[in-house]
């Protein structure tokens, strides 16, 4: 039934990207010959299923008829972003009923004769989110509308006292994680970064460094030690600002103002959110951090179009713990936040839902609804969560300009001087300065 896509399945490539692939130099042949060696069978390429910026997958097929992906990546962020890509797939799969592949082999080092990290898993079945939805009936759409729910509701599940990615899940029995390819294995503690060791109700993880898309720039790779893990979500919002803790963003005031002016119009209304931090957990804790995929995008769920059930959830490269109102973001088309906010700059206030039919408003509501049932407190992050979800978003630009922008929008859309009072500072006064400091950096 259809097909699966372990990532993008562009096939446009950027030229600077290919240059970086014919760099690696990756030995796919090596990759034919450690799947036969694994499962003492022959094995045959089948053809490629994607090509993203930083990761390409391949199916295969065994002589028994399984069917494998070996997915192989360029070398951001060397090591951890595997690593950590791994140990929640394990955890995520023995944990929740979500449908997730089974990771049977990997390697998180170059040190192979493949040349790359890669990860060989279960072939899953389906059609890309985005690419059959429209297809479905009302009924088939509120039946993925439920199981989106469950699949956040189940991650969300997940608590930890620190904000950054899982490395390990003691939790899980040896024979519930995935094999090595070497014997050389590489524990956490043992790896070139820092990492915590975080028990709380939901048990013990190592939890390391946020594999967040702001930090894992290519080009300049933000390093996994100023990368977390993260006590604090001011430590969080921080690194995402200044591009790592400590910050590797230039240290100009015209670079860095318009994101300190972000964080202190943060800092002004998080109080109005607290009981989000608090709403249906036993023991309140403001620093309780939420799991989440983090990449909840239509090319990374597949659902049957007989049924609308999701089937898979894919490329969990990105999850780990974060603030709980960053982590209830919804996923695909689910995600209505530029709905209901101005989120960018490019935005007049937010988008509506003007023209969505009646059909599509039903099946929004069943989603809210199940989202609610599921999950009083996942709900009231995911709908009252959107504010603080734009202002972080702001955080994540690359130039200051967007941010001051955006900014002047959010006052003139978004801010009711009625109920909160004046603006945290002089918008207008601040921006006149900034162009000064513009100007005066540029001669």
């Amino acid at each position: 039934m259809g097909h699966s896509s372990h990532t993008s399945d562009s096939t446009e490539t950027d030229p600077e990207l290919e240059e970086l692939w014919v760099k690696a130099n990756v030995n796919m042949d090596a990759m034919l010959a450690i799947i036969s060696s694994h499962f003492k069978t022959r094995c045959r390429l089948q053809g490629p299923l994607g090509i993203g910026a930083f990761a390409r997958t391949f199916k295969y097929s065994l002589e028994d008829g399984k069917e494998l992906v070996a997915r192989v990546t360029l070398p951001v962020r060397e090591t951890v972003k595997t690593e950590a890509e791994v140990a929640t797939m394990d955890s995520i799969r023995a944990r929740t009923r979500i449908p997730i592949p089974r990771v049977y082999l990997f390697c998180s080092s170059q040190n192979n004769p493949v040349r790359a990290e890669w990860i060989v898993m279960e072939f899953m079945r389906g059609i890309q989110f985005g690419k059959c939805l429209g297809d479905l009936t009302v009924e088939q759409q509120k039946i993925t509308a439920e199981d989106m729910a469950s699949v956040m509701a189940q991650t969300f599940s997940l608590t930890a006292t620190h904000c950054g990615s899982m490395l390990f899940d003691y939790t899980l029995r040896n024979n519930q994680r995935a094999v090595r390819y070497t014997d050389r294995a590489i524990r956490a503690l043992q790896l070139p970064y820092g990492t915590i060791r975080d028990t709380g109700p939901s048990g013990t993880f190592i939890v390391g460094p946020a594999n967040e898309p702001i930090l894992l720039d290519y080009e300049k790779p933000i390093p996994p030690s100023a990368s977390g893990p993260f006590a604090t979500e001011r430590e969080y919002l921080e690194a995402v600002a200044y591009l790592g803790r400590p910050a590797t963003r230039p240290s100009s005031k015209g670079q860095r103002w318009a994101f300190e002016r972000v964080l202190e119009v943060f800092e002004a209304i998080r109080p109005a959110y607290r009981d989000l931090d608090a709403a249906q957990i036993p023991a309140p804790d403001a620093s309780t951090f939420r799991f989440a995929h983090n990449d909840l995008s239509s090319s990374n769920i597949l659902l049957d179009p007989k049924t609308g059930h999701i089937t898979a959830v894919l490329d969990w490269e990105m999850a780990g713990f974060f603030p709980g109102w960053h982590a209830a973001r919804a996923g695909g088309s689910f995600n209505d936040d530029f709905q209901r906010f101005l989120v960018q700059s490019w935005q007049d206030g937010p988008l509506g839902y003007d023209d969505e039919p009646p059909e599509a408003a039903d099946v929004r509501k069943h989603f809210r609804d199940t989202l609610g049932s599921l999950d009083p407190c996942l709900f009231a992050n995911y709908w009252r969560g959107v504010e603080l979800r734009a202002l972080r978003a702001n955080l994540c630009h690359t130039f200051p300009s967007n941010v001051m922008l955006w900014l002047e929008k959010y006052e003139k859309y978004q801010w009711d001087a009625r109920q909160r009072g004046p603006f945290p500072f002089d918008l207008s006064k601040w921006i006149d300065e900034q162009y000064v400091v513009w100007q005066s950096e540029s001669q």
